[in-house]
């Protein structure tokens, strides 16, 4: 019997594929499949999922066209019969007690989430190491997701990564929750969206996931006008339903204190972005610049500062260029 879905997107990662889906069908828990989503990738990667599958009854795996990271995992979702899932980015590990572990959780909690921490480890870099930048140090009782996430906010521990998180297949499904495609920060809108859904969630204090992050990705990504507009889409959604909730509810607190959080990366990028990405982006940042400023920058003080002296932030983007530059070199 299937317990556990791990769906795996896999692009482009030849180097770490072996790594990682050798984490995965080495666990402990053996009631699980692996769901291998090749998302068009021109390396050999195609042909070392299918290895794994010759090789493996619990692994299969899903040729496509290339989509994107969402589009992958949309796909394994759509073939994954297991009670629960789990996501697994393809460079990344997982511990071997991991999927035993949150199974376990989530069957004596009657769990529809279940969050867990992990170390990430810093490839590429002069110094190369393991640090503990995704660990929930906090103890968490069981509580409905926007509950859970909201007291995460306040303990500044949210993390969004959605690979952190198993989810129970069924909850998925009632709600229709899949991952927008083409977008950015797709983590960030899931997580929420999943959260609110939820009525039962428990949190695991350990380092169960192994979260690899490479130089090259952070100076690709961090401050592009596609992260720009995937941030921008989230604000959009959760100012669209803020007001489904009644004030003062604590789905309605997570959403403000999470807009107030978002708003503030925003900003940043928006400052940090080339001249001609910034142009582009100039006419939606003061759509939502005007909304924080009538809704009082949600009192957030830090964020009221740096919408009201936007070019304050020049001399902190040549800096952190520079830095950026150093640890890319």
């Amino acid at each position: 019997m299937v317990k556990v879905s791990v769906v795996i997107p896999v692009y482009k990662v030849e180097k770490y594929l072996r790594e990682c889906v050798d984490s995965v069908v080495d666990q402990s828990c053996t009631e699980l499949e692996v769901i291998l989503v090749d998302d068009g990738s021109p390396d050999r990667c195609g042909q070392i999922c299918d290895e794994y599958a010759a090789a493996d009854k619990r692994v299969s795996v899903i040729h496509k066209q290339n989509g994107g990271l969402s589009d992958a995992r949309n796909a394994g979702l759509k073939r994954a019969s297991g009670k629960y899932v789990l996501f697994v980015d393809s460079d990344d590990m997982i511990a071997n007690n991991a999927v035993e572990k949150l199974l376990a959780a989530a069957e004596k909690n009657d769990a529809q989430i279940v969050y867990f921490s992990a170390q990430t480890l810093y490839e590429d870099f002069e110094h190369a190491e393991c640090r503990d930048d995704f660990v929930r140090k906090h103890r968490y009782p069981d509580a409905t997701g926007a509950k859970t996430l909201l007291t995460m906010l306040e303990n500044k521990e949210y993390i969004p990564c959605v690979q952190l998180q198993l989810y129970k297949t069924r909850m998925l499904a009632d709600n229709a929750l899949t991952f927008r495609k083409g977008m950015l920060h797709e983590d960030e809108l899931f997580t929420v969206q999943a959260a609110l859904c939820a009525n039962q969630t428990t949190v695991i204090n350990e380092k169960l996931y192994v979260r690899r992050q490479r130089a090259g990705s952070i100076m690709s990504g961090m401050y592009t006008l596609r992260s720009f507009e995937g941030a921008y889409c989230c604000i959009r959604y959760f100012i669209h339903i803020l007001n489904s909730y009644p004030k003062g509810s604590d789905e309605w607190r997570m959403l403000i204190y999470d807009l107030a959080l978002l708003m503030n990366l925003l900003t940043v990028k928006y400052v940090m972005m080339p001249a001609d990405d910034r142009k582009a982006a100039k006419e939606k940042f003061k759509v939502l610049r005007n909304w924080y400023k009538r809704n009082g920058y949600l009192g957030d003080k830090k964020l009221k500062l740096k919408m009201r002296a936007l070019p304050m932030l020049k001399a902190y983007k040549m800096i952190k260029r520079k830095q950026l530059a150093q640890n890319a070199s």
